[in-house]
């Protein structure tokens, strides 16, 4: 291929010198034949005088060619770039075309990859209270899922300072003081549980917290991830009342499963978290007693995955 180039190159440089060699030719010719038929140089001089209109003739008419080609090359530029315009008009609508396409698989993918879970009670006569069960009814695993369990209690009803003397172990009765109290005279018992893999199809018991007092008042936050990675989350209420049915789920937030980034509850966050309540729900957990504090804290079980 080198040797191809060279010969072209050579070929064109020779070419050059052939149309100057023919240029000078015709240069020297034209001389001579002006000297054979006018002997005198001062006729000859006379003689192409005469071409002078005619010289300036080609001369508009060379200036006119170039002023015609500086006007199309003038022209083809403003249709260069007419089209450039448009080329980047039809990307810019492509690109778009294919953010939307985009998200319309990741959220076609989200869809197809949402976790769902159902919420149920159960009455359990061999024990002192119901449980609720949590059952992964969609097509997918969960994952990191986390519960936590809130027996709600009303300081007016339940006095922090009676409860604390009664339930709670010693070694943590100087940790537990008034401030605990909400600004709503809550306070409560909380449980915390984590579990890795929630199978499809499979339900997770979930004991209550036990209490001798009644009505109760419970409150479950339930956060969850689907294979995407995204973080999803169950803010529930319920009571605990009399039989036959003794569990009255009062609410039940979000309807719709909506991402959300995790939630660490007592971090202080409220203002980067797009939780409804999430404020409300921040100071329950600040005003409560975790479990394995009371005295009979083992007598309260743990959750366990169950077919």
């Amino acid at each position: 291929m080198c040797i191809l180039v060279f010969g072209m190159k050579k070929e064109k440089i020779i070419s050059l010198k052939k149309l100057m060699l023919i240029i000078f030719s015709l240069w020297i010719i034209s001389t001579l034949i002006l000297k054979l038929f006018f002997g005198d140089w001062s006729k000859s001089g006379s003689f192409g005088d005469t071409f002078g209109a005619i010289n300036s003739l080609f001369s508009g008419l060379a200036l006119a060619g170039i002023i015609y080609t500086i006007y199309l090359q003038k022209t083809e530029l403003s249709l260069q770039r007419e089209e450039l315009k448009y080329t980047r008009e039809e990307l810019k609508r492509t690109a778009d075309a294919q953010e939307s396409s985009n998200k319309m698989m990741n959220e076609q993918l989200k869809i197809n990859n949402m976790p769902l879970i159902q919420l149920k009670s159960k009455i359990e006569f061999n024990q002192n209270f119901s449980s609720v069960y949590l059952k992964n009814i969609g097509n997918t695993p969960i994952f990191d899922l986390e519960i936590v369990l809130f027996l709600m209690k009303f300081n007016v009803n339940d006095p922090l300072s009676v409860y604390k003397n009664e339930k709670v172990k010693e070694e943590y009765r100087g940790f537990i003081n008034n401030e605990l109290i909400s600004k709503d005279g809550i306070w409560s018992v909380y449980r915390q549980d984590l579990i890795d893999l929630l199978p499809k199809d499979k339900t997770i018991r979930i004991p209550l917290i036990k209490d001798n007092s009644i009505p109760i008042y419970y409150r479950v936050f339930i956060q969850y991830r689907d294979l995407l990675n995204n973080n999803y989350y169950k803010d529930v209420s319920f009571s605990y009342e009399t039989l036959p049915n003794p569990i009255k789920i009062n609410e039940i937030k979000p309807k719709i499963p909506t991402p959300i980034e995790r939630v660490y509850l007592g971090k202080g966050n409220s203002s980067e978290i797009n939780i409804e309540n999430y404020n409300e729900l921040e100071e329950l957990f600040n005003s409560s007693i975790y479990i394995d504090k009371l005295i009979d804290s083992k007598k309260n079980e743990k959750v366990t995955i169950i077919d």
